[in-house]
């Protein structure tokens, strides 16, 4: 077995409200900026103390 049959794929992690935020498009913008249109609307409802 080769080390690359199970290595682990590299990938984008952010933390937002709470949460963890994977993505694997290695060319994928930050979440603050796809969040950006909204983010501010959300930190003020208080997205990351929902349940």
């Amino acid at each position: 077995m080769r080390q690359a049959d199970v290595a682990l794929k590299e990938c984008k992690v952010e933390l937002w409200a709470g949460m963890t935020w994977i993505n694997m498009d290695p060319a994928a913008r930050p979440l603050s900026e796809m969040l950006s249109p909204v983010q501010e609307l959300l930190d003020g409802v208080g997205v990351g103390s929902m349940r």
